[in-house]
């Protein structure tokens, strides 16, 4: 059985109609959706762009791109070869390990001198015997190019969608927007009109909730280029957390207090801290485990974040 993912909601963001969509989206021409909108429109800064959308469908069912078996994406394979969707090559290979996913990535090329010109002297060449390349039928049904690196996604979205009369496909890609990463889905063409779809208000009027986050101030230009990511630093480690999460104060005077007690021992002597006043977008769910502190499980936008300090022993509470 094909591994399948549903969800209460979604979202999209930009026109609902497809045939705007631009040509050589990674997700092929359906409608693009996503959990993290907001982690999107930073990633694709100048393409994702417009209002956002809630769609919701009961029963929704997505192919779970990244749990295919072995023998499952081999069944994709030689059905796409047999329909005329693709054909069998040599491909070259050139991998590297990625810092920010935490992962081994690779590229896919048609040639080794094409290979050999991308690659770093660390990069070793994989020839990959019997590897899969786009047929002119999937570059007009997917509306891309289909790179070698493209095709086994832009495949199982025609198989999901022909095959198995499914929503759409899923990607559970990491939530880094740092390192343009995020889970993403498509909805098929076919299927959009059995989604109900409502417009978000604009989520930067609706900020009613200011918080504090103190940081690092090195990390400055980062946090106001990509904004703030959930993640697990040393001290959610020491407590065992298991869910990235963004920290903050629900208050100066509650902030002032930390630093001159638990907060003030995270941080080396040395080190320079930031003081920043964080709009929670609307929407979003503020938790809080002690009364002393909040915090959530979805990324905040540079728009959202304005510094108070560069250097906290400087500011005045």
């Amino acid at each position: 059985m094909f591994p399948t993912k549903s969800f209460p909601k979604l979202w999209h963001v930009g026109t609902m109609d497809t045939t705007h969509k631009r040509n050589g989206s990674f997700e092929g021409a359906g409608l693009s959706v996503s959990t993290h909108p907001e982690a999107w429109r930073r990633i694709a800064r100048g393409h994702v762009t417009g209002p956002t959308w809630i769609l919701t469908k009961p029963g929704n069912k997505f192919l779970d791109h990244y749990r295919l078996t072995e023998a499952q994406s081999t069944e994709i394979a030689k059905w796409a070869v047999q329909n005329g969707y693709a054909e069998t090559a040599t491909l070259y290979r050139v991998s590297h390990y990625d810092d920010e996913l935490e992962s081994e990535v690779y590229t896919d090329y048609h040639t080794r001198e094409e290979a050999e010109y991308e690659a770093d002297e660390e990069s070793p060449i994989k020839e990959i015997v019997g590897g899969l390349v786009g047929t002119d039928s999937l570059h007009e049904r997917t509306r891309t190019d289909a790179s070698p690196v493209m095709v086994a996604d832009l495949l199982s979205t025609l198989y999901a969608e022909d095959v198995l009369g499914l929503d759409g496909v899923w990607w559970n890609d990491k939530l880094s927007p740092e390192a343009y990463s995020a889970p993403r889905g498509v909805i098929f063409q076919s299927k959009v009109k059995e989604w109900s779809f409502v417009k978000k208000v604009d989520e930067s009027a609706q900020s009613t909730v200011t918080l504090y986050h103190v940081c690092l101030t090195r990390s400055l230009p980062r946090i106001l280029e990509n904004g703030l990511a959930p993640r697990i630093g040393p001290r959610s480690k020491r407590r065992g957390e298991k869910k990235p999460a963004i920290y903050f104060f629900p208050d100066l005077e509650t902030l002032d207090d930390a630093l001159s007690n638990w907060l003030g021992d995270e941080f080396s002597e040395s080190a320079k801290l930031a003081l920043l006043k964080v709009q929670i977008p609307h929407g979003v769910e503020v938790k809080s485990d002690v009364e002393y502190e909040r915090h959530i499980h979805e990324p905040v936008p540079p728009d959202h974040i304005t510094v108070l300090t560069r250097d906290i022993d400087s500011f005045e509470f």
